[in-house]
């Protein structure tokens, strides 16, 4: 039985209780401004390290810093400085009950889109190297873009729906693991996965290894056989990345323990609670699961 996708409380979690409205208000506040400051730290991180980043190649041991001339430093410098000054400040509070509210909120609530905004900058040199990686591949094997086999790759399938699975999978991993939500339409559009590889679903699979790897999820090497009908207890209990195939390959996100299975597909919205009702939704059978050791956040 396929039923909707809504996320559950954390094990052992308890609803927070609310606060007296002044203090509620404060918190809201603390929170909104916290979620602006946590981006724009990771936001101006991301642009020194470009600045201050070994170019490489021919101008290797040179940074984009070195290469600019006097004039324009103090220009980067003076705007860096009016950014920050034009940051919302947190307001006045009445009380102690109050301040402990906004801060706390604010802190929290920094943290967290610090770390989301990071991970979608990462998401983003992900996407240049395994698009570097794919090219030298292609032109490994000399296949010329548009020619050779068609052949599958993960999110090749005939529904246009399945096209960005491996992002929802990648972006539930992260949020599962670490609490961080980033969005997949933003992973997709940074990167999504080809629709074509250079020989089979074996290929791809590997390549979309190669992928949630770089995003930071950590995979143990050896792949699990996961078959509908087999007893769950051959299985280490944890969260798995499930990889389909079909018409085409696809990914979702996996969670075996000692009670059953629980299959999301957060790109159609659906969880199911067996392997068959998930294979006889999708019109898909499982290949192989990849336990998912961790989640590494990018440096």
């Amino acid at each position: 039985m396929v039923t909707p996708f809504t996320p559950a409380p954390a094990p052992g979690a308890t609803p927070r209780q609310p606060l007296p409205p002044l203090a509620e208000a404060a918190r809201t506040e603390g929170k909104r401004l916290g979620r602006i400051y946590g981006e724009f730290q990771a936001i101006l991180e991301q642009e020194f390290f470009l600045f201050f980043s070994d170019m490489g190649g021919k101008l290797a041991r040179t940074t984009v810093w070195d290469r600019m001339g006097p004039d324009d430093r103090r220009k980067l410098l003076v705007t860096n400085m009016q950014r920050v000054q034009a940051l919302p400040k947190l307001p006045l509070t009445s009380n102690l009950v109050e301040a402990a509210a906004q801060r706390e909120a604010f802190q929290s609530e920094a943290g967290l889109a610090y770390e989301a905004k990071r991970f979608e900058y990462w998401s983003v040199r992900v996407a240049c190297e395994l698009a570097a990686d794919l090219v030298l591949a292609i032109a490994t094997a000399g296949i010329s873009a548009g020619a050779g086999p068609i052949v599958r790759s993960i999110g090749a399938t005939s529904f246009e729906k399945f096209k960005d699975c491996a992002a929802h999978t990648a972006a539930r991993a992260i949020l599962e693991k670490t609490g961080i939500k980033v969005p997949a339409d933003y992973i997709f559009r940074t990167f999504g996965l080809p629709r074509e590889t250079l020989s089979s679903i074996k290929v791809a699979i590997n390549y979309a290894k190669n992928y949630f790897t770089k995003l930071g999820i950590i995979l143990e090497p050896k792949p699990i056989a996961i078959e509908a009908g087999m007893s769950l207890t051959r299985y280490p209990t944890g969260s798995y990345v499930i990889f389909m195939e079909g018409s085409g390959g696809h990914v979702v996100y996996g969670e075996i323990t000692k009670d059953g299975i629980t299959i999301i597909d957060d790109q159609i919205g659906k969880r199911w609670s067996s392997i068959f009702a998930a294979e006889y939704d999708l019109k898909m059978q499982i290949r192989v699961g990849y336990l998912i050791k961790g989640v590494n956040p990018p440096l």
